[in-house]
């Protein structure tokens, strides 16, 4: 029981008592009344003034009484009326305050209820600032981690700009100084012997070479860029990895092993046979100065797919350099710039299709190309 319902009944238990005590008071005063006439009666004298004076005399006194109950009967009435009216305003004024009471219950149970939604939201607002900390936090460390990984790209971006720099300069050094010192020889020499013949083929060759050095890079921009558009058409590789056999070896230093199915892979015939020549050209490296340097070159259709397989029989490349072997200026041969792998990796990419390295002490190392193939109605 809460403490208005307790004073609610209190009121009524009060208002009980106060109506007992003045049922009381009116009975023990109605009690007093009635004694005092009936002494006040008794107590007259009588008349001696014969038979028919006593007889008056005796109405009189009967008259005076009644008259006196009377008089008392309607005192005890209007004490009534008026105790009537008292317990009529107190139950007027007890219905007044339970009603007041049953307002104020009213009151406080909506205010005990809002009381509940308050703090029910609160509950809710403060989950949902704990749910929005715990993601400020996350995406505070989300961009911690982005920055860090900005500050290592940026650091990558800076070295690749430092060793394209450099491969700038070692590359187009190592190309122009056989050009240099064939004309320094060709100066001081007869220009119709054998020798100058000789001199002059290597003249051509180390132009040949700078120049298809420098459009790798101009092919390998523009991919990156995106403002090389890739042509689509029937490429045959067993035709490219010929070609690639005689313009790496023209003087059958190495030995090939030719594993050559037709097959044609859809793409650009001016970027594909750069793949070739770079892959076949990094193979005779990884195998020169070997006491039986041999190559094996194939090419094969599986499902959809034109594949070319190089593989050499050099000594394998350690682990830890295999994850980088398609690196642009990153080599696994000393001298060497990663040009070659970076481009294979790019253009082929470029067509959509796929390249991976494999290298074992027991079987070499193997480049596998695959293509998309070329339907009948594209060759």
């Amino acid at each position: 029981m809460n403490p208005q319902q307790a004073e609610a009944w209190t009121l009524v238990l009060l208002g009980a008592a106060v109506g007992l005590a003045a049922a009381w008071v009116l009975r023990t005063v109605f009690g007093v009344v009635r004694r005092a006439t009936g002494s006040a009666l008794d107590g007259v004298p009588p008349r001696t003034t014969g038979t028919a004076g006593l007889h008056n005399e005796e109405l009189e006194r009967q008259n005076a009484r009644l008259e006196r109950e009377r008089e008392t009967e309607r005192e005890r009435r209007r004490i009534l009326s008026d105790m009537n009216e008292m317990l009529l305003l107190q139950k007027e004024e007890q219905e007044a305050r339970a009603s007041d009471l049953a307002v104020a219950n009213a009151e406080l149970e909506r205010m005990q209820q809002l009381t509940a939604w308050q703090q029910e939201a609160l509950a809710e607002r403060n989950e949902a600032l704990e749910n929005q900390t715990a993601e400020a936090e996350r995406l505070s460390r989300e961009l911690a981690r982005r920055v860090e990984q900005l500050n290592v790209a940026l650091a990558q971006i800076e070295r690749l700009h430092r060793d394209h720099e450099a491969f700038l300069r070692h590359e187009l050094r190592n190309a122009i100084s056989p050009i240099l010192g064939y004309v320094a020889l060709l100066e001081s020499d007869d220009p119709s012997s054998e020798q100058s013949t000789r001199w002059l083929a290597g003249i051509r060759e180390a132009a040949e070479a700078t120049e298809r050095l420098l459009n790798e890079l101009r092919d390998l921009q523009a991919i990156e860029r995106g403002s090389r558009a890739i042509e689509r058409q029937a490429v045959p590789l067993d035709d490219l990895a010929r070609s690639a056999v005689r313009a790496v070896d023209p003087r059958g230093t190495v030995e090939f092993d030719l594993d050559l199915a037709t097959c044609s892979a859809l793409g650009d015939p001016s970027l594909l046979p750069g793949v070739l020549v770079n892959l076949v050209r990094n193979a005779v490296e990884h195998v020169r100065g070997q006491p039986k340097p041999s190559v094996h070159v194939h090419t094969s259709v599986e499902h959809d797919q034109a594949i070319v397989r190089v593989r050499n029989g050099g000594p394998a490349i350690p682990k830890a350099l295999l994850p980088r072997f398609f690196d642009r200026f990153n080599s696994t041969k000393e001298g060497g710039t990663g040009l070659g792998t970076s481009y294979v990796f790019l253009v082929v990419r470029a067509h959509g299709g796929d390249v991976h390295v494999e290298s074992s002490d027991s079987t070499g190392t193997t480049v596998t190309v695959r293509l998309p193939l070329a339907g009948p109605d594209e060759r």
